[in-house]
């Protein structure tokens, strides 16, 4: 698959929705940028969410902008009892 998007005067690439489809990149996905040393290669790398406490990327909850997940939610839980 080959696909054309232009920069905008903001700095901008837009991705197209196939492609959007294709990986379920939603608004607010972080995608890290990768360069590849000696060559004009940009790769793009969707990242999914993750518990900030242990990594898993399973069973999480969203907190605010953060995520958690279920074990972690529920260690958390009986720590404050």
């Amino acid at each position: 698959m080959k696909y054309i998007s232009m920069m905008n005067l903001d700095g901008r690439i837009v991705i197209p929705k196939e492609i959007c489809r294709k990986f379920n990149i939603e608004k607010g996905n972080k995608i890290e940028i990768v360069t590849v040393d000696d060559s004009e290669q940009i790769i793009f790398k969707k990242i999914n969410p993750s518990c900030v406490i242990c990594g898993a990327e399973k069973y999480l909850i969203k907190v605010k902008d953060k995520f958690i997940c279920e074990s972690c939610a529920e260690k958390a839980a009986k720590k404050q009892d």
